[in-house]
This record gives C-alpha cells, sequence and structure tokens, in this order.
C-alpha cells in the first residue's frame, strides 16, 4: 500500500495560464504582415517540499522542509513579419522582415527548516509539523 508521507497542509496549489493571438494581413502594394503575441503565466499559490533522508535501515529519516511563499512568474513574447512579395513572369521574389521579443518576471523567495529526524516506515500521525509564517519568512 502506498500513501502520502508529508502533512496536509503540504499540498502544493498552483495556477497555469497560457494564451495568444496571432493574425495575418493584406496591406496593398504587395505586402502583408503577420503578427502574434501570446502570455503565459504560472502562479503558485503555496509551495511546499519535504526532503526525508534516511539515515538507517530501520526508516529514521532527517526530515527538511523547503517552503515557498506565492510566487508569480509571467512570459510575454511577440513577433512580427512584413512580407514584400513580386512576381516577374516565371519568377517570385520574397523579401522578408522580422523582429520578436520576449519579457519574463519572476518573483519568488524560498526558505529552508530542518524538522528533525522522524520515522517513515509507518504513515506519520496526525500532528501537524507546520511551521508558522514568521518563522519561515520573518
Amino acid at each position: 500500500a502506498e500513501f502520502y508521507l508529508g502533512q496536509d497542509w503540504a499540498q502544493n496549489t498552483s495556477d497555469q495560464t497560457n494564451y495568444g493571438v496571432t493574425g495575418r494581413a493584406e496591406l496593398g502594394g504587395n505586402f502583408s504582415f503577420r503578427g502574434g503575441a501570446f502570455r503565459s503565466r504560472n502562479e503558485r499559490f503555496r509551495n511546499f517540499t519535504e526532503v526525508f533522508s534516511v539515515i538507517d535501515p530501520s526508516g529514521q529519516a532527517n526530515h527538511v522542509l523547503v517552503a515557498d511563499p506565492h510566487q508569480n512568474t509571467y512570459s510575454d513574447s511577440w513577433e512580427a513579419q512584413l512580407a514584400w512579395r513580386h512576381s516577374e513572369g516565371r519568377w517570385l521574389h520574397r523579401l522578408l522582415a522580422g523582429m520578436e521579443g520576449i519579457r519574463v518576471i519572476v518573483r519568488h523567495g524560498q526558505a529552508t527548516c530542518g524538522i528533525g529526524e522522524r520515522c517513515i516506515a509507518t504513515k506519520p500521525g496526525s500532528a501537524s509539523m507546520r511551521p508558522s509564517q514568521a518563522r519561515m519568512f520573518g
């Protein structure tokens, strides 16, 4: 039988969103435009990582908690292309000019707290070992 060794409050919560738009337009005079803009967002409302380092065969382990506060990561990107097209007999000429860009915004932090030793050979009890926010992020 498998079970989750961590505390109930240590379940991570997050929200990811990706969206964008692309378009194409004929501008006249053998010119056309193509472009796109996109945004990706990852917001972690809370994130905890419990690390158990087994120290002997009986299942005794060192327990460390890594806690991340509310974190945001945003990525904006865009691309634009201008094309000129000209035909001469059997020949087709194309001239393309393009640009692209990206902007990334990351807001994050982290705290680590040594909890102590515990046995991981049996399911832990219901007693919570959650450190206070003030202790983790002061």
